[in-house]
């Protein structure tokens, strides 16, 4: 009686196709088994040297996660309000000039972050350590910012002080000089006053008055100056200016 040998096709022949390559590469002995490998994209990029400009960079450098996905959130009719909002958001940090300033002189600036929400950045409060004020933010929440009385009674460390200081000074001269003129035996000379007596109370009123009034407006030409934000465009920070007001910052540290 002749037989034959009939070969039995495996059960694991009829399942996924998953588990058919899991079975064909344990199946594979392993002197014949190919390992694969993987090349980061470092390691695939052009070496600078061999760049016609090595400063620019290349695009992979600016590409972020979440760009494509941001992508089909737009195109996506049946998104929410709040995700496409999300999505709009830029990817890197922007930045916008309010108003048209000179190039060279720039006070107020509106800084979109990557998560979407706009800071506004003026140079009157941030130079002295303050921080920016928020006006968007991509949960369409805006916090509402509490404004705190602070009586500024003894600061000698700010520039604006001493100009505050100085005008107070120069005005209380100008007044007082101003009203010994008005009375006759005391600052007027016309109506019978000495010399020495107007002189006491009017010229040298008048002329310390000045003095504190010209230092008051050197003072606001320097605090003008500091307000300039261009030399800290690339470097806003929402949690304030410790460059500008570093001595402030450390007492609230």
């Amino acid at each position: 009686m002749e037989t034959t040998d009939e070969l039995e096709e495996p059960d694991w022949q009829s399942t996924s196709e998953a588990v058919r390559d899991a079975h064909r590469s344990v199946s594979v002995p392993p002197q014949h088994r190919c390992i694969p490998s993987s090349v980061s994209v470092d390691g695939m990029s052009l070496h600078s040297n061999f760049r016609l400009a090595p400063e620019v960079g290349t695009a992979s450098d600016l590409a972020q996660p979440g760009g494509f996905r941001r992508a089909h959130v737009l195109a996506d009719e049946t998104a929410s309000e709040k995700q496409i909002t999300y999505a709009q958001a830029p990817l890197e940090v922007r930045l916008e000039v309010i108003g048209a300033p000179p190039s060279f002189f720039i006070t107020d600036v509106l800084q979109t972050r990557p998560d979407g929400t706009v800071y506004r950045f003026e140079s009157r409060q941030y130079r002295r350590g303050g921080k920016p004020s928020i006006i968007a933010s991509p949960y369409g929440e805006v916090p509402t910012k509490q404004k705190r009385f602070k009586l500024w009674i003894w600061r000698p460390d700010l520039i604006p002080w001493w100009c505050t200081f100085s005008y107070l000074i120069g005005g209380f001269l100008f007044t007082a000089g101003s009203f010994s003129w008005m009375i006759p035996g005391v600052g007027d000379m016309g109506h019978g006053a000495p010399e020495w007596e107007a002189n006491l109370t009017v010229f040298i009123p008048f002329a310390v008055g000045a003095f504190w009034f010209t230092t008051g407006a050197y003072l606001a030409f320097v605090a003008t100056i500091n307000a300039n934000l261009q030399e800290e465009l690339q470097h806003l920070d929402p949690k304030g200016s410790v460059h500008r007001a570093g001595r402030a910052m450390a007492r609230r540290g």
